[in-house]
């Protein structure tokens, strides 16, 4: 059967108008993406190279004025293909023949706005907020939609280049995300309690701040592991200990939780600053209100760090007896580690457990591995 029967009337006049081989261009490309048939990377990126030129855009655009099912079919594929290329002529072109910036695409489970920010394309995002996205509007993962797939937090979390195919490869530095972020909530982007929490994860330090002065409800739906101070502490080698000092202090000012628990591990921030060994965010945690609970002493001997123990001892905190398993006794932990100094330490004071029935069950229980 002949490719051209499969389309409307007006299609072939107008392609029967041209040089032959833009003809059948036209022909094939109108058939396969009108028909919903898969096109290859190779046909969308050499269907997209030909488009980039100003006579080919205005005369395909003259195709899809023709209005029908075939035409917001047509426009539906494109603007998917346009997106995901970073193409703003195309964009531009097919928002002004009607569609809607919102209009799914992806198998209706993505956004315009919502690639554009994942992709860091700050141009796009002005283009789509101007043509009237919704700037709240949820991406869908398949199964549920969810607050982590807002286009705010599409452009504080990113996308690694090379999903998309864009020829220039988008920025990642903060300024670049902060501007994003600046324009998306002067647009009316709700400012969520996890958005915090992803800066922080980030490392975006004046994106914690801006944040934060927006309004930012640090303890709102935000438990144990997921607590913004327990996500600095977490990435603190890559933030740097000063870096996430700093951090620190403004979630403590904005006030944050100071002694949420860990779902899973049952471990508050000051648990987390004695197993890093941050004797400075130790202290800064206690002094803003932050005690010890029953595994800071086991936390703090596991980091080696004699000071951190010994501030931990000062402070108060005193090893659960018996511990949970043979392995988490302080003294014991101390011996395995070899460090004759640490468990000097801990010997002679009353914090860890010295109980001697504790240390013979101890024994026989490593003497099985």
């Amino acid at each position: 059967m002949r490719f051209e029967s499969y389309l409307p009337q007006h299609y072939l006049e107008l392609i029967s108008k041209q040089q032959t081989e833009i003809g059948i261009f036209l022909i094939l490309m109108t058939f396969f993406l009108s028909n919903n048939l898969d096109v290859s990377h190779v046909a969308r990126d050499i269907m997209m190279l030909w488009l980039q030129a100003q006579p080919n855009l205005t005369l395909f655009i003259r195709l899809l004025s023709g209005g029908g099912t075939t035409s917001n079919v047509l426009k539906g594929k494109l603007f998917g293909m346009a997106v995901s290329n970073g193409d703003s002529n195309l964009i531009r072109a097919i928002l002004n023949s009607g569609v809607h910036p919102d209009t799914p695409i992806f198998d209706k489970r993505r956004t315009a706005l919502g690639i554009a920010c994942e992709s860091r394309n700050f141009r796009l995002v002005e283009l789509l907020l101007a043509a009237g996205a919704d700037v709240n509007k949820l991406q869908e993962d398949g199964f549920q939609i969810y607050e982590g797939l807002s286009s705010l937090s599409l452009a504080i979390s990113g996308k690694s280049p090379s999903y998309y195919s864009y020829e220039a490869k988008p920025e990642v530095g903060e300024t670049l995300v902060l501007q994003l972020v600046k324009i998306l909530v002067r647009s009316g982007a709700d400012i969520k309690s996890s958005l915090v929490v992803q800066a922080v994860a980030e490392g975006y330090e004046e994106l914690v701040y801006y944040l934060l002065d927006e309004g930012a409800d640090l303890n709102g739906g935000i438990t144990g592991e997921s607590s913004p101070l327990s996500v600095a502490l977490f990435n603190v080698t890559k933030l740097g200990s000063d870096r996430c000092l700093r951090i620190i202090k403004r979630l403590v000012q904005a006030g944050a939780n100071i002694q949420p628990r860990s779902t899973r591990y049952l471990e508050t921030p000051l648990d987390e600053a004695a197993r890093a060994g941050h004797s400075e965010i130790f202290e800064f945690l206690y002094r803003s209100g932050a005690r010890p609970t029953s595994d800071t002493l086991r936390h703090a001997t596991s980091s080696q760090n004699q000071d951190m123990v010994r501030l931990a001892i000062e402070i108060g905190a005193v090893e659960s007896c018996p511990a949970r398993s043979w392995e988490d006794h302080c003294i014991i932990i101390a011996i395995q580690e070899r460090d004759h100094r640490l468990f000097q330490l801990l010997f002679d004071s009353n914090a860890a457990c010295r109980h001697e029935s504790v240390f013979i069950q101890s024994i026989k229980e490593a003497a099985k591995y």
